[in-house]
């Protein structure tokens, strides 16, 4: 705000501190910004209240922590640039799929394309999510980036290459085709000169919810071959998308085609079929309360499996306290190509892949008062005097 006639101008910001002096500051209240104020403060208390950096389990069938070794040097592949981007915030443990239970000190659990998961993993993600743990998972019909055996070509070409994860979904409201790849002709990313491949997209705009923090602002966000969720009838789950198609370009195709090594781009725009109807690729989960996937309890243990060093907690059979997640219906996003270039040691982001992860976990790590704001109307609150004063000086 101007202040004088001189120009001098007046920032309004905040800055808070807690008993250990750590001290978080929003620097200035941007305009731009009004109807996420609550939430910027929110986040603000709810960091001065928090000792550490939130800690993200990841479990995945693909190799995050590095690629394999390269065999003139030996050395490890690189891992994904989003293990780098979300270290800078967030304190990140790889978990193993042979876990049987999940450690309590795991804020957010990250499920990137679960596949062969034992019943005991299943059985230890179904009861975090009970105890109130939080999920984000990328559950995919199609990974092009599955690592595959190149000594066996035909292998390879027929691998399924779809998420499992049917039984916790069910359980949590939602359902996914693992044999149909959504898409939107209208969002349609370039593969080749002339050739538009519609389960290549990039969505923008209208498709984003700019209500929600973790979509809000974001440019674009990319996915390749995604599937769609659907939601379960009467599951007592609330369902908000935050990414979807458009109405006019969303369609899908037979992921069955994608399998059988049928990958030519421009016969995959032609099987593509726009139907007029939204596909659901990102959605946030919540419910008060749900049931556990496991009703008769923990799963036996598989034939020759050693016993658990600490005995399993009680069994949940009905979600303990509230249930938050999101659930995001591709892992090939997560991918260098899909949204950022490596310059030496930097990240050049060119679409919002990153960002999209990095605001979920942020959002998931907080409290259940922080992940259910939403951003409010703009509202004003003008200096009446000032606006009074300045009338009756024009007048004179």
């Amino acid at each position: 705000y101007a202040i004088n006639d001189a120009g001098d101008r007046l920032f309004f910001g905040l800055v808070g501190t807690n008993s250990v002096d750590d001290r978080e500051v929003i620097p200035f209240f941007e305009p731009s910004r009004e109807s996420s104020l609550e939430y910027d403060i929110t986040q603000l208390i709810y960091r001065l209240g928090t000792e550490d950096r939130p800690l993200v389990g990841i479990l995945s069938s693909l190799p995050m922590d590095g690629g394999p070794p390269d065999p003139r040097t030996g050395r490890p592949g690189p891992r994904p640039a989003i293990m780098d981007y979300i270290a800078q915030t967030q304190e990140v443990r790889t978990l193993q799929p042979t876990l049987t239970s999940i450690d309590e000190d795991v804020d957010v659990l990250m499920l990137v394309h679960p596949q062969g998961l034992p019943p005991a993993a299943q059985y230890a993600i179904d009861q975090f999510a009970l105890r109130g743990g939080h999920v984000l998972a990328f559950v995919d019909p199609h990974s092009w980036f599955q690592p595959v055996d190149s000594s066996n070509p035909r292998g390879a070409m027929s691998a399924d290459r779809s998420s499992h994860l049917e039984t916790l979904l069910e359980a949590w409201g939602v359902t996914m085709d693992s044999k149909s790849i959504a898409g939107d002709q209208d969002k349609a990313q370039p593969v080749a000169q002339g050739v538009y491949l519609p389960v290549f997209v990039a969505l923008d705009g209208d498709c984003l919810d700019e209500e929600d923090f973790t979509t809000r602002g974001l440019s674009s966000v990319k996915f390749l071959t995604p599937g769609a969720f659907e939601a379960v009838p009467d599951s007592g789950v609330k369902i908000e998308p935050l990414i979807r198609t458009t109405e006019a370009g969303g369609g899908s195709m037979d992921g069955t085609l994608l399998q059988f090594g049928m990958e030519d781009p421009s016969r995959l725009s032609e099987l593509f079929q726009a139907d007029g109807k939204v596909r659901d690729l990102v959605v946030r989960l919540s419910a008060d309360s749900i049931q556990s996937a496991f009703p008769d309890g923990p799963p036996p243990p598989a034939e020759g499996a050693e016993a658990p060093e600490t005995p399993l907690p009680e069994h949940l059979a009905q979600s303990s306290a509230p249930f938050h997640a999101v659930l995001i219906a591709d892992s090939d996003m997560l991918n260098d190509p899909l949204w950022v270039q490596r310059m030496g040691p930097y990240l050049m982001p060119n679409s919002g892949n990153g960002s999209l992860v990095a605001n979920i976990l942020e959002n998931l790590s907080g409290s259940s008062d922080l992940i259910g704001l939403r951003s409010r109307e703009g509202f004003a609150r003008p200096f009446t005097k000032k606006i009074e004063l300045e009338m009756q000086a024009r007048e004179r």
